[in-house]
């Protein structure tokens, strides 16, 4: 019987073709130490592998065809969440998380199927190491039969005890090639390299803009220059000028956390801000990692309400080392949190419509049964309106 749930690129879009995005886990084909890095500097990015103004198209990975459906459907759905690489922990966590996004692949109807997932950083520690993309990315997506973009972490551009490696290498390899092709770091999958053109770069669908910034190592947008300042800027007024009704930004580095180990990034915020109001347009939500637990806050700007979403405990933190909030913290003015979770490891659904930004953050429950497929529960709900 032929699978109707994998997406089927239009066999008249070679677009679509180059690519290979996973192993569907009920085809018969089917069949786990670098140190803790201390690296907070500030690395200059290599120079953009693509072109400006580094913008990818869906349909440069789907094909016109499966985005067709999606405009005609009136409705964009994907996966996002970060943090997931995993070390001498998290991997069960991670897998385990990976298991229930595949069965929301499988089981969702086609217009309520998530179409890609958008990894918010930190996909391989500790150093990026192209020798861990394996076991900490290929392998445990195997069976996600759909696209996975991203934008980088510290741990991705951080260097280890070989300071010749460039920073960046491994994820550039793997996220930014020229072409889809199968690499040596992907061990037995079948999954392609990613074609996306910079470490800041957007992502163009039918229904969102997704605006993707590279906050280095030490949490700054701004190096040497504000380069990338001045294109997160362009970007939100080319939005506004098209007149796109949702745009996301996506950040490793969360403006906003109250957790005890890591916080927010005030110099993010400022970047962020400026921008806003250079652009004279706000974006419809800000969504980050980093911190290994998700948190939900809302901002006030002018008449909105703008979410701030932390999604950062995609793996790497097991079951075990989950960050706590900090007792007595409170978030800036004009700042709430909405809802929380620092006990079990979960991942988004995102839905977009032309009325309405929701979501869906699902935990996972710890072992035993994490891999049963009632063991991923809804933890909240959330729509804005656009």
């Amino acid at each position: 019987m032929p699978n109707t749930n994998t997406l089927a690129p239009d066999p008249l879009d070679t677009r679509a073709l180059r690519h290979v995005f996973g192993r569907d886990r009920r085809s018969p084909q089917v069949n786990d130490l670098s140190k803790h890095h201390h690296d907070n500097s500030h690395h200059e990015p290599p120079p953009p592998p693509g072109n400006y103004p580094f913008h990818l198209d869906l349909e440069d990975l789907l094909g016109a065809a499966e985005v067709d459906k999606i405009r005609q459907a009136g409705k964009l759905v994907f996966h996002t969440m970060g943090d997931t690489g995993h070390k001498d922990h998290g991997s069960e966590a991670q897998f385990a998380i990976a298991f229930h996004m595949v069965g929301q692949l499988e089981s969702l109807p086609e217009r309520d199927r998530p179409k890609f997932f958008y990894h918010l950083g930190d996909v391989v520690y500790f150093n990026g190491e192209k020798e861990d993309y394996d076991s900490q990315f290929y392998e445990p997506y195997d069976e996600y039969t759909a696209p996975i973009v991203a934008i980088a972490g510290n741990h991705d551009g951080a260097k280890g005890d070989d300071q010749s490696i460039p920073t960046l290498e491994g994820f550039q390899m793997n996220f930014c090639a020229p072409q889809p092709t199968h690499t040596w770091m992907a061990g037995h999958s079948n999954r392609t390299t990613m074609i996306q053109p910079n470490f800041y770069w957007t992502l163009l669908t039918p229904l969102a803009t997704i605006i993707g910034l590279y906050s280095n190592v030490d949490g700054k947008i701004n190096g040497k220059n504000k380069a990338q300042q001045d294109w997160l800027t362009e970007e939100l007024k080319n939005a506004k000028q098209r007149g796109d009704k949702c745009v996301l930004v996506t950040v490793h580095h969360p403006p906003y956390s109250l957790d005890s180990s890591h916080g927010g990034h005030t110099a993010i915020q400022d970047v962020l801000d400026k921008a806003f109001a250079d652009a004279s347009f706000t974006p419809t939500a800000i969504l980050s990692g980093h911190v290994h637990d998700y948190q939900h806050f809302e901002r006030k700007i002018g008449t909105r309400k703008v979410p701030y979403l932390v999604s950062g405990a995609g793996g790497y933190e097991g079951y075990s080392n989950m960050h706590q909030l900090k007792p007595g913290a409170v978030p800036p003015a004009g700042v709430k949190l909405k809802k929380s979770n620092t006990k079990l490891p979960g991942f988004l659904k995102i839905t977009v419509t032309k009325t309405a930004f929701a979501g869906q953050y699902y935990q996972v429950s710890r072992p035993n049964g994490h891999f049963s497929n009632s063991t991923a529960t809804l933890f909240e709900s959330f729509s804005y309106p656009l």
